[in-house]
């Protein structure tokens, strides 16, 4: 009868927080990427113009086409690759806007072999990047980019996978799968945030995210401990916003913030270097593992 005495929204909300989620939370062992930077069971407002694409029915460049240049390995750059990012990177000040960072990643593509279809390869990007902000329950892009991931950090297409990952997984397998252009696209803005962030930030970044419900209170009271990571997981650099999602909506209890301080190669994305993050307030850090744990400081 609780939920007779709160708004049609709560009521919702609470509904889904209960029901849907339960299945994929990832905060019973693992640290996953379902919810919005930081941690908490939440969605992210949608923006009017921010379009998500269904992995197989984005633009085909002309890369795809045929004409992708020769790499070292799927999905890697190279080191002579390296040093053209370098130099792109080189170019921006410490804090680019998004239309700046728009403009280097777009000429990063095209000095990287994707000539005029660069601008189709930014907008790819971009729109995956979207996808992932918008998908708040573990669903298909959590697995089409934890694929990517995989690929891009050299592991097995479903290493480190959640049981509904895995199943996502399953089903992207049938449809073809993710491509080579995806995975190139996505290896060269990873390499392109990870080159400006270390020179920037350093080779190491501090960062948090706020967890609750039981797996928050496995925490409680601890100052130190190693936690269970699926392959990618969001966090932030901004204590606050870590702060915000250590709360409990259905419980109505306070969770808790973890602290890790990790290499910047473990980087699969930086709000400094992506402009659809620049859009949204969290300053959201997509991060990956391969050893799926991450040694945490508990606040």
């Amino acid at each position: 009868m609780r939920y007779l005495r709160v708004n049609k929204v709560e009521f919702l909300r609470n509904l889904i927080l209960s029901g849907i989620l339960t299945e994929y939370n990832p905060y019973h062992d693992r640290i996953g990427r379902f919810t919005t930077s930081g941690g908490a069971a939440t969605t992210v407002p949608y923006k009017k113009g921010q379009q998500g694409v269904t992995p197989g029915k984005e633009k085909v460049s002309k890369v795809e086409k045929g004409k992708a240049p020769a790499v070292e390995k799927e999905g890697l750059v190279s080191e002579k690759e390296a040093a053209l990012i370098r130099k792109n990177v080189d170019q921006l000040s410490e804090k680019p806007t998004a239309k700046q960072l728009d403009a280097a990643l777009e000429k990063t593509y095209k000095d990287l072999g994707y000539g005029d279809g660069a601008k189709d390869a930014l907008e790819n990007y971009k729109s995956e990047m979207n996808y992932w902000v918008m998908d708040g329950v573990a669903g298909g892009s959590s697995a089409m980019m934890g694929t990517i991931a995989n690929k891009t950090f050299g592991q097995p297409d479903s290493h480190n996978f959640s049981p509904g990952q895995q199943r996502y997984a399953a089903s992207l397998a049938r449809t073809g799968g993710v491509s080579n252009d995806e995975v190139r696209r996505h290896a060269i803005a990873q390499s392109f945030t990870q080159t400006f962030v270390e020179k920037h930030y350093g080779k190491e970044v501090t960062l948090y995210r706020g967890v609750v419900g039981d797996y928050a209170d496995t925490l409680r009271g601890k100052s130190s401990a190693k936690v269970g990571m699926y392959g990618l997981s969001s966090w932030t650099t901004d204590k606050r916003v870590a702060s915000r999602y250590a709360k409990d909506v259905t419980a109505g209890k306070k969770g808790v913030v973890l602290k890790a301080t990790v290499p910047t190669s473990q980087l699969f994305s930086h709000h400094a270097t992506n402009s659809v993050f620049k859009e949204y307030k969290y300053k959201e850090v997509v991060l990956y593992s391969k050893t799926g744990s991450l040694s945490v400081s508990v606040e």
